[in-house]
């Protein structure tokens, strides 16, 4: 059987100095069928010096000729894959270890068209919050299970689910097929904005019944340039999010706020409302309630993004009064969020419901995402190596037979010399 190709597309601009270390947990995928493509969106640093100076034949250099917006080299970057496999990558983000021959081991298997990576997280030493910063999250968990696009993509619609979750360009290898399909129908791929948010909306209902990896196998990393930070999280450091927000860029859906803010939740209403005009996911947009979103960007302002509390409440105001909804509920929602605010929205949560361990990565001698990869792995493969991690930063989560096994497993595990070693 042949196994299947796979394009790692790396949208970038001005990132040199994280870009390096992205590439390098790319050339270390021990795969053939791979390649991966860098689009350059018309950098003014070391960008190109920076990937000629990887030797490996698998990378492609492309420049955008010109300042592009974030979506505008997103399309570029995915108008270089004609066939097979295609994924996002951003520029401070990286793969784990053997995680391409991982997807392409079940893709084959299951036949899909598409695998999420189910991403952990590295926050990088630039995190603008120092007391986590340089920390890495893992996930103990393995295998995949199978969803459905459509099933999956109702999910969302109704709140109960994140966009994430979904076959996302950003998240997800995507067989261009279901690319093409989306296309065929609105032309240029990208219609927000927000260009992963709007990949997942509008590619789910194409993608019939996708892996999703239980198992991550990808890392995002955040650090000080990460624009999703800037915008919803980091109110201190407002450089990337600016940048991103004073772009020549997609219009913002007119029955939204004359700017899209900082609620995730209203992104995604965004991403649905852009996908209807395209004439995709017409099946659901009945079902379509916008006050859904505006509920969740409420609670978003008193817990997640308190930060933008402020502009998300004036905002949630101006996209009442334009779809001419009445203000007294929300008002409501507002005085009581005053008085006891809520915990984080339903899908923020969700991804904790597992065990998981929070790594000091510096303590290991790393300070970048292709070290933080190779950590990841050592520590997933062997944890009870690495005693002194668990039973001070392991969570007990409502998977707790599974949380009790491994902690079973610890107790009868000596503690292992190598436990502090840097990684190499």
């Amino acid at each position: 059987m042949q196994r299947p190709k796979f394009t790692i597309v790396i949208p970038t601009r001005e990132r040199a100095d994280t870009l390096l270390y992205s590439l390098q947990t790319c050339v270390m995928q021990d795969y053939d069928q791979l390649s991966i493509v860098v689009s350059d969106n018309f950098s003014q640093d070391e960008t190109k010096d920076v990937v000629h100076s990887i030797n490996d034949p698998r990378i492609r250099y492309v420049n955008t000729g010109r300042r592009l917006s974030m979506s505008g080299n997103y399309e570029f970057g995915l108008s270089q894959v004609k066939d097979g496999f295609v994924t996002l990558l951003g520029d401070d983000d990286g793969f784990l270890p053997n995680s391409v021959k991982t997807a392409a081991d079940w893709l084959s298997e299951t036949g899909s068209k598409a695998i999420n990576l189910n991403p952990a997280d590295y926050l990088w030493p630039s995190f603008f919050n120092a007391d986590r910063a340089n920390t890495l999250y893992i996930k103990f968990r393995s295998g995949y299970h199978l969803l459905n696009g459509k099933e999956e993509l109702q999910k969302t619609l109704t709140g109960t689910k994140s966009y994430a979750d979904l076959p996302c360009l950003y998240t997800s290898f995507i067989d261009r097929s279901v690319i093409d399909k989306v296309q065929t129908i609105s032309g240029a791929f990208f219609h927000s904005r927000i260009p992963d948010v709007y990949s997942a909306i509008s590619l789910a209902p194409f993608a019939g019944n996708y892996i999703y990896a239980d198992q991550s196998l990808k890392l995002f990393g955040t650090s000080k340039k990460s624009i999703g930070a800037s915008l919803v999280y980091d109110a201190a450091n407002q450089e990337a999010a600016q940048t991103f927000l004073n772009e020549d860029n997609l219009p913002i859906h007119p029955r939204l706020s004359s700017t899209l803010g900082r609620s995730v939740s209203i992104v995604i209403a965004e991403s649905f409302l852009q996908s209807f005009d395209q004439g995709l996911n017409q099946e659901i947009l009945k079902d379509f309630d916008l006050t859904i979103f505006i509920r969740q960007a409420l609670q978003e302002a008193y817990s997640s993004a308190k930060g933008h509390r402020a502009e998300i409440l004036t905002n949630v105001r101006e996209i009442l009064v334009k779809n001419k909804l009445p203000m007294t509920e929300f008002d409501a929602l507002i005085s009581q969020y005053e008085q006891s605010p809520p915990g984080p929205v339903r899908y923020d949560v969700s991804r904790y419901f597992q065990p998981f361990a929070l790594v000091d990565a510096l303590a290991y001698g790393v300070t970048d995402i292709a070290g933080a990869a190779k950590l990841y792995d050592k520590i997933y493969r062997h944890p009870f190596r690495y005693p002194g991690i668990i039973p001070s930063t392991i969570k007990k989560t409502l998977k707790s037979a599974t949380l009790d096994l491994l902690l079973e497993r610890f107790r009868k595990t000596k503690k292992s010399p190598d436990s502090q070693q840097a990684i190499s």
